[in-house]
């Protein structure tokens, strides 16, 4: 996660508006194992997306954090393999993360997740008082 992805994958990312140019991705997961391009979950300090290819056509949600009401999490199983994390909008609308459960990464993504959204929050809170 993060630490795994190659220039050519950010510059997918930064190309198609995943992410804006001077985002640094700090947590990233994806299905794909030879190309990073079918779907992809991560976030910045400031937002987070998700992106998948259905049919040949690239669908995105990304969402500031300032944006976010909430996070919430249905952990996976030994027979579900996949955590799903529900990030709600502050339009009511929401979108879903899908994190895989192999070596808890799912734990750490949501854990990771979750500090940034409450700090990025928690520092617009103090700048608007």
């Amino acid at each position: 996660m993060g630490e795994q992805l190659y220039q050519r994958n950010i510059d997918f990312m930064t190309d198609n508006d995943i992410v804006k140019d001077n985002e640094d991705i700090l947590m990233f997961y994806s299905d794909g194992l030879i190309s990073y391009e079918d779907d992809g979950n991560g976030f910045t300090r400031s937002s987070v997306f998700s992106y998948w290819d259905e049919e040949g056509e690239l669908n995105i949600e990304t969402a500031d954090f300032v944006d976010v009401k909430n996070l919430k999490v249905e952990y996976g199983n030994d027979t579900d393999e996949q955590t799903v994390i529900t990030v709600e909008l502050n339009d009511e609308s929401h979108f879903l993360l899908i994190i895989s459960t192999l070596d808890k990464l799912d734990q750490d993504f949501y854990q990771s997740l979750r500090k940034n959204w409450y700090q990025t929050n928690k520092l617009t809170d103090n700048k608007e008082s």
